[in-house]
């Protein structure tokens, strides 16, 4: 077996990496999806060098799309207010980019077939991102894996179709792995959406962000490098049926269950909060969510009066 990588080279973690071929049974399944054998090695070394590349193009972007007036944008759009959010922002490197050659203006070695195979133009010439606030994903050892896009408007986000990225595949902030195993006891804590898992990582949590409703069993497998999951999706009747306790009690069958087969609570947010990321916004809540990990199988929270 290849050996992962970053903070996994070590005996501990080598055998069941947070990489394709390391996941057993669903490896098979991903590899169709991904369209590449990831298991060779010519497979993996040009996965590899793909999302090497991709990772100094997006710190080139990072460096001059990131700037106070974008951050403040966004701060803006979103409702955030708390320094903390604003420095969170600033160290994913959240940028702005309105046409393709805006990026081959800061990067003018760039060719448009490396464009073309991270997702970011379409065979048409169109930035894919333009005008979004960008947001990379990342996998456990930091490289860039895709990116996604953010503005409300009717799409609100849109997901770059980079070489080798399924979401089935990953979380969005993974990276946070070394912090839940060092400084949380294993503790991660699982949202639907980007933005929950930036608020909850603006407050020091570790978060994966599920980027969606469906878990798939390769997700359910990852979760088990993690000590407990702390799930708290979404309050609309689709975050509602995730759960596989109260789809069990309701009787009827859910589209997407979040199967969780480690420790694990799932939270109920308080009466007329959407999610996560809005009830950080407008409660002071990291006792309350901090609370949550001493909990069992189902925790509601409530709003005092």
């Amino acid at each position: 077996m290849l050996s992962s990588v970053g903070y996994l080279d070590s005996p501990n973690y080598v055998q069941q990496p947070f990489t394709f071929h390391g996941l057993g049974k669903y490896s098979l399944e991903v590899r169709k999806k991904v369209g590449v054998s990831v298991r060779s090695q010519e497979g993996y070394e040009r996965l590899k060098s793909v999302r090497a590349e991709l990772s100094v193009f997006v710190k080139k972007l990072t460096n001059f799309g990131c700037t106070e007036n974008v951050l403040h944008e966004l701060m803006v759009r979103r409702n955030y207010t708390t320094q903390k959010m604003y420095d969170t922002l600033k160290e994913l490197g959240i940028f702005k980019f309105d046409y393709i050659s805006e990026l081959k203006m800061v990067d003018p070695t760039v060719t448009d077939e490396q464009l073309k195979l991270w997702g970011v133009m379409t065979e048409s010439g169109e930035y894919i991102l333009k005008g979004r606030y960008v947001v990379p994903i990342r996998d456990i050892a930091g490289k860039v894996t895709a990116l996604v896009g953010w503005y409300p408007d009717v799409k609100k986000y849109v997901t770059t179709p980079t070489y080798g990225f399924i979401r089935d595949a990953q979380f969005f902030n993974i990276e946070c792995y070394k912090h839940s195993i060092t400084a949380c006891n294993g503790v991660v804590y699982l949202v639907e959406g980007i933005f929950d898992a930036i608020s909850l990582r603006s407050l020091g949590l570790p978060a994966l962000g599920n980027m969606g409703l469906e878990m798939s069993p390769l997700k359910t497998q990852m979760l088990l490098r993690f000590k407990k999951v702390i799930a708290i999706p979404d309050t609309d009747n689709s975050g509602k049926g995730v759960c596989p306790y109260t789809a069990r009690v309701s009787g009827k069958k859910k589209k997407f269950v979040w199967d969780i087969e480690n420790d694990h609570v799932f939270v109920s947010l308080p009466k007329g909060v959407k999610d996560v990321d809005d009830f950080i916004k407008e409660f002071d809540c990291y006792d309350d969510l901090v609370s949550c990990q001493s909990s069992k199988l189902i925790k509601k929270l409530k709003i005092e009066a």
